[in-house]
């Protein structure tokens, strides 16, 4: 468990972290909209594949959203220098899981206040695989855990290995999937993932897929089960779909 005070990082004051000396820890705000702009770009740039990772298609506006009060966005700083962010969308309304576009997909789960929303987390390439990715998601869910908000929703390139199976690790479900139009992409298609506080049991049965088989997962998902564990054999990736008891 990360080992922070969860009250001084919403009030955005840099807190020093545990085992990762050289890093801070802050809550950003409106002054910082021109790095974090800077950072997403350069990070997107850097991966090259809008399959695994792109810019929203109203950029700015979605930024400065991000960094309003009302929702939660952290950054990692390496000698004063943003290297991983992550962002969390508070929803108080139906209509703000409606403008968000997860309506649909909450319903029965639990109620706008009880939620938080993640948008992607990125990090400087040649930190990638240190770990850094989860230890934001595990910042973020103490932070909203601490306001009341347990039930944790994101979106996951299927082709986005390393951050679906950080989320899963870290209690995440496959629970649908989340379609959408990009006006420079085209038909979309994501995971949506749900990090319930009290996730139901696992039945025995497993069915093991390729996490590119979207329509295998689609077939899987309509029929009641979610993506709970991964494994990889033989070089190979694959998605572990289980039903919930009841």
């Amino acid at each position: 468990m990360l080992d922070i005070d969860v009250e001084e990082l919403l009030d955005g004051r840099a807190l020093a972290l545990p085992r990762h000396d050289s890093l801070l820890l802050r809550r950003l705000t409106q002054p910082d909209f021109d790095v974090v702009l800077g950072f997403r770009a350069s990070v997107v740039a850097s991966v090259g594949d809008p399959e695994i990772l792109r810019l929203m298609p109203e950029e700015e506006s979605y930024v400065r959203e991000s960094l309003n009060d009302q929702n939660f966005a952290i950054g990692l700083f390496s000698n004063h220098r943003l290297v991983a962010y992550n962002s969390q969308f508070w929803p108080q309304t139906d209509e703000d899981l409606r403008q968000l576009y997860i309506y649909d997909q909450t319903q029965g789960r639990a109620a706008p206040g009880e939620i938080t929303y993640a948008g992607g987390v990125m990090v400087e390439p040649n930190l990638r695989g240190t770990g850094l990715q989860k230890l934001l998601i595990e910042a973020r869910q103490r932070a909203a855990y601490s306001v009341g908000r347990r039930h944790h929703f994101s979106t996951v390139s299927f082709a986005n290995h390393f951050s679906w199976r950080n989320v899963i690790t870290t209690g995440g479900r496959v629970i649908s999937i989340y379609e959408f139009e990009d006006p420079r992409y085209g038909h979309t298609s994501r995971m949506f993932l749900h990090q319930s506080p009290n996730p139901r049991p696992l039945a025995d049965e497993t069915v093991w897929v390729d996490p590119l088989d979207i329509a295998a997962q689609r077939r899987l998902l309509d029929s009641g089960h979610v993506g709970a564990r991964f494994r990889t054999e033989a070089n190979r990736i694959q998605i572990a779909y289980q039903r919930e008891a009841d």
